[in-house]
């Protein structure tokens, strides 16, 4: 989900040592490290929610995608750019490599389609991180632009997470959830529950160091705003429940709670 903390954790992971192919997006007053995020393969994942009528920060963003998306004209051509990019980076790369993008949360099935059609294993990451403080952040960074008020941000909150869970599952893929919270509590227990989430990656002693001076309290910011918000109880359960170990089978609709539709 956006402003979940998933820059941070892709930082991280590249400090670690796994690869983060293309071009990235820089950073700017939001996330001034950098987005990690591999340019073309946001303007591509853009245009299609796009062209789904669903482009995440709109109003039309907070519901499911059409049925039988996956065949709409506008996917399959998503699809061909996508397949494309991967077939040549698969070719290039040696060990671990990751695509970070929070768009790949409504868009994830087609990611399993294409893996499977490439024979690429696939594992997912999922960012998590308080919807008080993603609603905030939302508000500050999305209100004045596209109009975000609170009802949409915990709207987009609830189907991003659940509906990574219940695809990711539904595909018996590996799936670890990483708390954004925790990295600023207990940063070098929570960079072990990351590792153990990516067995085959060995950081070095140097790149662990480095990957732990990344967090810094900055990096937490919308903390005093979201502590003014209403947050509905069922989001509040839910965030408690995505942090589970084992993570459970059984999980809410993805309609969002009626109250904020």
């Amino acid at each position: 989900m956006h402003r979940s903390g998933t820059s941070l954790l892709g930082g991280l992971l590249q400090r670690l040592g796994l690869a983060l192919p293309g071009e990235t997006i820089a950073g700017d007053q939001h996330n001034p490290e950098g987005y990690f995020e591999w340019d073309e393969v946001v303007e591509i994942q853009e245009r299609l929610l796009t062209d789904l009528d669903r482009w995440w920060p709109s109003e039309q963003g907070v519901l499911a995608l059409p049925e039988g998306w996956l065949a709409h004209p506008a996917v399959i051509s998503a699809a061909k750019r996508l397949r494309d990019l991967l077939v040549v980076e698969s070719a290039c790369q040696q060990g671990l490599w990751a695509i970070k993008d929070p768009r790949c949360s409504r868009l994830l099935p087609l990611w399993i389609q294409l893996a499977a059609e490439l024979d690429l294993q696939l594992q997912l990451l999922l960012a998590v991180r308080d919807p008080a403080e993603v609603t905030a952040s939302l508000l500050h960074r999305d209100g004045p632009l596209v109009g975000m008020d609170a009802n949409r941000a915990q709207q987009l909150w609830w189907r991003h997470n659940l509906e990574v869970v219940r695809d990711g599952q539904a595909a018996n893929l590996s799936l670890g959830v990483i708390d954004f919270g925790r990295w600023f509590v207990e940063p070098e227990a929570q960079l072990e529950l990351l590792l153990s989430a990516l067995p085959s990656l060995q950081p070095t002693p140097e790149q662990r160091q480095l990957a732990l001076d990344l967090i810094r309290p900055e990096h937490r910011r919308s903390g005093s705003a979201a502590q003014k918000l209403v947050i509905r109880p069922e989001l509040r359960r839910l965030h408690q429940k995505l942090l589970r170990t084992p993570l459970p089978r059984r999980w809410p609709t993805l309609e969002p709670p009626r109250a904020l539709r």
